[in-house]
């Protein structure tokens, strides 16, 4: 009977990695939504005063339809 060895594979360091780094972008995001206001973001997604593009206005319909 073969032998097989579970843990040297490197395997579950990279979960561990991976894990870590999910837990580090969800946690940035949600510090970042919580500390910026209303203004900002509209600010960042429209950005020196233009137009709404028409991807934009295409998912404010879909959402008003879906209320």
């Amino acid at each position: 009977m073969e032998e097989f060895n579970l843990h040297l594979t490197g395997d579950i360091h990279a979960i561990t990695a991976a894990n870590n780094l999910l837990a580090a972008a969800i946690d940035a995001r949600i510090f970042h939504e919580a500390t910026q206001t209303d203004a900002a973001l509209f600010s960042r997604l429209v950005p020196n005063g233009s137009k709404f593009s028409a991807i934009q206005l295409k998912y404010r319909n879909l959402i008003l339809k879906l209320k």
